[in-house]
C-alpha cells in the first residue's frame, strides 16, 4: 500500500457491501495530471505588483464610499421591513402588544432578561444572579438601550399610545425577590424560564420559590425541545 501512495495512488472508501471479510476497505486509482498554467514571468509579476500598489489607495477609498452607500441602501430596506411588520394588525406596539420580552447577555458572559413595557415606559430586568453587577452599572449596562427605545416606538407606535413619552429614555429597574442562580452556566436557562413564568402570570412555585433541582430539570427539557426543534428536523429532512 505504501508503494502505492508514493507512486500517486488516491485511495478512497468503498462502498458497504454487508461486511463481509472479502468486502474491500478502499478502492484506489492512479492519481490524474492536471495541466498547470505557466507561472507569469518575475518582470510581469513585478509590473502587477507595482500598478496594484498605485491603485491601491483609490481602489479602497471606492470600496469604502460603495460599501457605505450599500449600508445604507440595505439599512433602510431592513427597517422598512420591521416598520412594516411592527405596524401590522394584531402586532402594532401600543395597540395590541403593550410589551416586550426579550434576553440579555451582559459583558459576553452573563444573561437576564428583560420585560419592556410600552404602557409604563419601562425596562425590567429579571436578573438570575443580581450580585454579579450594582444598579449603577446595570444602568450603564441599559442606557443605550434605554435611550433607543424611545426611537423605536416614535416610528411604529400610534401618537395616543406613547403620548409625552417620545423625547424620555424607558426607566431602568430591577426586580427584587427573585430566585438567585449562583452556579456557572445556568443563567441562559433561568432567565429564559423568568420570561416564561411572568408573561404567564409568575404561577406556582413562582419565580422566587425556584430551586437548583428545578433549574438541572427544565435545563434539561429544554436541551431536548432545541434537539426535538433543531437537530431532529434535519435528520427528518434527510
Amino acid at each position: 500500500m505504501m508503494e502505492l501512495i508514493e507512486r500517486g495512488h488516491v485511495f478512497t472508501k468503498a462502498e458497504w457491501l454487508g461486511g463481509d471479510d472479502g468486502d474491500p476497505l478502499f478502492v484506489y486509482g492512479a492519481k490524474t495530471g492536471s495541466r498547470k498554467r505557466k507561472n507569469q514571468s518575475d518582470n510581469e509579476d513585478g509590473a502587477n505588483r507595482k500598478q496594484m500598489g498605485v491603485a491601491g489607495e483609490h481602489t479602497a477609498a471606492a470600496s469604502i464610499s460603495v460599501d457605505s452607500r450599500m449600508f445604507r441602501v440595505l439599512e433602510g430596506r431592513g427597517d422598512a421591513k420591521i416598520t412594516k411588520y411592527l405596524t401590522q394588525r394584531c402586532k402594532r406596539w401600543g395597540v395590541e402588544v403593550d410589551g416586550l420580552y426579550a434576553p440579555m447577555m451582559w459583558g459576553g458572559c452573563h444573561w437576564v432578561g428583560l420585560w419592556i413595557s410600552l404602557c409604563a415606559w419601562t425596562i425590567t430586568i429579571l436578573d438570575p444572579n443580581p450580585g454579579l453587577n450594582s444598579m449603577e452599572e446595570v444602568e450603564e449596562l441599559m442606557e443605550r438601550v434605554a435611550c433607543m427605545l424611545p426611537y423605536i416606538a416614535k416610528k411604529v407606535c400610534p401618537p395616543e399610545a406613547v403620548g409625552e413619552h417620545l423625547d424620555i429614555p424607558f426607566h431602568v429597574t430591577r426586580m427584587d425577590g427573585l430566585y438567585q442562580n449562583v452556579k456557572s452556566g445556568d443563567c441562559g436557562p433561568v432567565s429564559v424560564k423568568f420570561l416564561e413564568m411572568h408573561a404567564t402570570g409568575n404561577p406556582t412555585p413562582i419565580m422566587s420559590g425556584l430551586t437548583d433541582e428545578m433549574v438541572d430539570i427544565f435545563r434539561k427539557h429544554y436541551a431536548m425541545d432545541i434537539y426535538k426543534g433543531g437537530v431532529l428536523r434535519l435528520y427528518l429532512q434527510n
